[in-house]
């Protein structure tokens, strides 16, 4: 921008300089997360000249390292640079996770697990940074490709997002992330910005708070450095523990897979956090008897220790669980490590994930083997998330082979049929039943409610 006082515009170096021949005239540029924006009007192989469209008024400073975007730009590079995977070889020998930065497609994490599986290092957790529209949209590939690696998790980079997705899309594409992640079980990670204000000068700040309390639905929050990070720390806690005062939150669930990708993350001082807020439960997601390892075992006592109830949630997978034999391993080493099995999921109708769909038969199947063949606390509800918010349906093998006013008669897990007599029925009852033997709801006893309708099903 050419300022009144010199005929010579401003010069901003960049550190990736062939994205600059990738870039158009017309395309929107912006730098330091969005305080200064504007237009490319001339754009060669190793140059750009930009009309700066948006600054704060009296003008803004640009300091060095700062980010540069291209919302509008098709830039393609390699998922690795040179002096990246040169900085591999020392990640692999002191990291426990990497970070992928403006991972954009599924071609990307395969890139980085080839050179990690090169280096010996495939055990390193991974981490996928959400920044890009292009990756924003890709999300659903990237985290299926994310799940070739011991442990992985997304993290919402919403700095970059914002400016790439509009500000006025940022609730929408976070709150989406959000919902992905939970339906893959994947980690998510809160980031850019979280009590900014509070950590970085000790100032209080209402939309921040009210942003705090998003992140609870969140595996993990991330804060910036600053003075007063530790006085933030506190006032996170400080937000749960204002949520467990509304009178209608009477009971606090977090949904986490840490417990199985990073068991390492279960500290002491996690577990006394959590310990103040009770009565908190926490659900687990373990899919494969394996994935329950000493240290998911170590981390899981360490939670029940703390006097959280703890449940899991495990998803129907073809050729990962889809046997009578793995899943009833699964339950029993959750039960030894204190966990409850709760649900078994039918995999949810997510794209990229069809291969991994089985038939609800099968599930049916599995939860019949289980029934009567294990203890009764190994058997979690057989379930299917019905789309378009119609809940969670339970679905069961047929036990009634006949009902009748006068007794049922049932079978076992062995296929044993043993006859059950109803109770003898007063006079209301009688002159509420039809004539032809059906059952219509009549009004009970207490609080003038109906009873329920005995249900009628057959069974082979």
């Amino acid at each position: 921008m050419l300022s009144p006082a010199s005929a010579r515009p401003a010069s901003v170096p960049c550190t990736l300089p062939e994205v600059i021949g990738q870039v158009h005239a017309g395309e929107r540029i912006w730098f330091d997360d969005g305080s200064i924006g504007g237009i490319v009007r001339r754009a060669t192989r190793d140059r750009l000249e930009v009309e700066i469209t948006h600054a704060r008024e009296g003008g803004e400073s640009l300091a060095g390292d700062k980010g540069i975007n291209l919302p509008d730009s098709v830039v393609s590079l390699p998922a690795l640079s040179e002096k990246d995977i040169a900085d591999l070889a020392v990640v692999a020998q002191h990291a426990d996770i990497v970070g992928l930065s403006f991972a954009q497609r599924a071609a990307d994490v395969e890139t980085l697990l080839k050179c990690l599986r090169g280096l010996n290092a495939g055990h390193l957790g991974l981490i996928l940074k959400i920044e890009t529209r292009q990756g924003f949209e890709n999300l659903p590939e990237l985290a299926f490709a994310a799940m070739a690696s011991r442990a992985a998790g997304i993290m919402i980079a919403r700095g970059d997002l914002a400016v790439e997705c509009g500000y006025e899309r940022l609730a929408e594409v976070q709150e989406e992330i959000l919902w992905l992640c939970e339906a893959a079980h994947t980690p998510a990670i809160w980031a850019t910005q979280v009590l900014e204000t509070l950590t970085q000068k000790g100032a209080m700040n209402r939309a921040e708070f009210t942003d705090a309390a998003m992140s609870a639905r969140a595996e993990c929050v991330m804060l910036n450095k600053g003075r007063y990070v530790l006085q933030s720390v506190r006032t996170l806690d400080d937000i749960l523990a204002r949520l467990r005062k509304i009178k209608h939150l009477e009971v606090l669930r977090i949904g986490s897979r840490v417990p199985c990708h990073l068991p390492e993350r279960i500290t002491p001082e996690l577990c006394a956090t959590l310990k103040k807020h009770h009565p908190l439960y926490i659900n687990t997601h373990f899919n494969h008897p394996d994935e329950l390892t000493p240290a998911a075992a170590k981390g899981l006592g360490m939670l029940a220790d703390a006097g959280i109830p703890l449940g899991c949630q495990t998803v129907l997978l073809r050729g990962v669980n889809d046997d009578v034999d793995v899943m009833k391993k699964l339950m029993q080493k959750l039960l030894a490590a204190r966990v409850r099995p709760y649900y078994i999921y039918m995999c949810d109708n997510v794209a990229g994930v069809e291969h991994f769909k089985t038939t609800v038969e099968k599930g049916l199947e599995i939860v019949e083997g289980l029934r009567g063949w294990t203890s009764g606390l190994a058997v979690p509800h057989f379930v299917i998330d019905a789309p378009g918010g119609g809940g969670k349906i339970p679905l069961l093998p047929e036990y009634v082979v006949r009902l009748t006013d006068e007794e049922i008669v049932i079978r076992n897990f062995r296929g044993q049929r043993y006859v059950w007599k109803q109770p003898a029925r007063d006079a209301e009852e009688v002159a509420a039943t039809g004539t032809d033997g059906s059952v219509v709801p009549i009004r009970g006893g207490k609080g003038g409610k109906p009873k329920k309708k005995r249900a009628v099903r057959k069974t082979r």
